[in-house]
């Protein structure tokens, strides 16, 4: 009798471990399909596109929305949620988050025939990680250094931070700032008042505050509903900046950036493959 129970015991166990196997495959291909669709599809595409059984596509898709794991697009539609894409974000290394944004980092330079960079929210400062420069070799260039940046000066950190919750953003203003030129803002309100124009115009700009000569325009990078993790921005000789036109870059980036990151972790999708 007891050999009897054990191995029936041991059958459902090894069904248990199919079955989950199945719902993890499932979880997977709808998560690379959404991704991988050129426009937002329905749930009836989802179904027919993966050979499901259209109950079984609406009750995976439900339950996936109600973790915010997929979400609907403007036009009803399925995308990735910004829970699973905050997620991603900030279970990936380094080196994924620049493979990921490598080619939006170098659109937003090509742009302007300047450098363009990468900022990265760690919890508690904003790194530079990446950066790429013109293509054009003989261009003179500014090149901002990678690590961390001064969260009251650099126009990375304050397309992050004026996006942050309020308790949040104080926890991070909690600190002497330092001072790199006549025009680096160095009291508390005059900083509160900087992100507050960021929020207003939905980009930052750093306007000769930590090299004379040297202007940069950043705009944050959003995972909707949790918040702002990265930002994308260009560097480059004040001169040339204000030929472009400080708003016009800002509102160019904007553009640049709209859809993202879900569009970067569907092009790539080397963190969400599962085979």
């Amino acid at each position: 009798m007891t050999e009897f129970k054990e191995r029936h015991i041991l059958k459902f166990e090894n069904l248990s471990e199919i079955l989950r196997h199945i719902v993890i495959d499932r979880f997977c291909q709808i998560l690379k399909f959404v991704a991988a669709s050129p426009e937002a599809p329905s749930i009836a595409a989802v179904a027919q596109g993966l050979e499901l059984p259209r109950a079984t596509a609406y009750r995976l898709v439900g339950q996936f929305r109600d973790e915010g794991i997929l979400e609907a697009s403007e036009d009803g539609g399925l995308r990735l949620g910004s829970n699973f894409v905050s997620m991603v974000l900030s279970a990936a290394t380094t080196s994924q988050v620049v493979q990921l944004f490598h080619s939006v980092t170098e659109a937003v330079g090509a742009a302007f025939e300047e450098t363009g960079f990468l900022g990265r929210y760690t919890g508690s400062e904003v790194d530079l990680i990446h950066v790429t420069t013109p293509a054009d070799s003989r261009r003179a260039h500014i090149h901002p250094g990678l690590g961390l940046r001064p969260v009251h000066a650099c126009s990375s950190a304050r397309a992050i931070l004026a996006f942050l919750g309020e308790n949040e953003i104080e926890r991070l203003l909690a600190r002497d700032f330092e001072h790199f030129t006549d025009r680096t803002v160095t009291d508390l309100d005059g900083v509160r008042a900087e992100l507050a124009a960021t929020r207003a115009r939905g980009y930052a700009v750093c306007d000769e505050e930590i090299d004379v000569g040297v202007t940069s325009v950043a705009v944050p990078i959003s995972a909707g509903g949790s918040g702002v993790a990265l930002s994308v921005g260009v560097v480059g000789p004040r001169r040339r900046i204000a030929e472009h036109g400080i708003e016009a870059i800002g509102e160019t980036l904007k553009t640049l950036v709209a859809g993202l990151p879900v569009a970067a972790l569907g092009q790539a999708a080397p963190i969400v493959r599962h085979d």
